[in-house]
């Protein structure tokens, strides 16, 4: 199976949104709390908050397949952490043809190789389903926080990966 991984540029909107819809149709049954909504993954409400250049597509055999949104700055979640000292996991969906295909842990990889390049960790907030923590424990995430979401609301955990042993910019160590 050919999967590649490119940044989005501007005419790929309809894509991140094409695949935003697929992940959102399947969480209005399983997450009925999930912030993420028919509204909130349109390009005009994302757009205030991610630029174009945030996002990442992965093809597979050249079918768009899953998105990740990247950023270097999460004031909300995390406050503490000035801009560019860790990158952040904002947004990851996969289509659910794709599901079995391993697309969230290449996605995951994509992450982490940035990190490692700039030596940051990679941080997340994610709601505290068991599938979900595992997913993400599974691969060298671990818990570092809760955070009480207003807009959701909900108790999200703030998971962390630093790589074998980063130098963690944002913690200044």
């Amino acid at each position: 199976m050919d999967v590649t991984i490119s940044r989005a540029t501007e005419s790929d909107w309809h894509i991140i949104e094409s695949v935003f819809a697929d992940a959102v149709e399947r969480q209005k049954n399983e997450n009925p709390l999930t912030r993420w909504t028919a509204d909130t993954i349109k390009r005009e409400n994302l757009m205030p908050d991610f630029g174009i250049e945030c996002f990442s597509i992965a093809y597979v055999e050249g079918k768009p397949a899953g998105v990740i949104a990247i950023t270097d700055e999460n004031s909300y979640v995390y406050p503490d952490i000035p801009k560019g000292k860790s990158l952040f996991i904002r947004w990851l969906a996969v289509k659910q043809e794709f599901a079995k295909a391993k697309i969230s842990t290449r996605l995951i990889d994509y992450a982490k190789d940035m990190c490692t390049t700039q030596y940051l960790p990679l941080l997340l907030e994610i709601q505290r389903i068991r599938k979900v923590q595992e997913f993400y424990l599974s691969h060298g995430f671990r818990i570092c926080g809760k955070f009480f979401d207003k807009r959701t609301p909900a108790l999200l955990q703030q998971l962390i990966w630093d790589g074998d042993n980063l130098v963690s910019n944002a913690t200044g160590s």
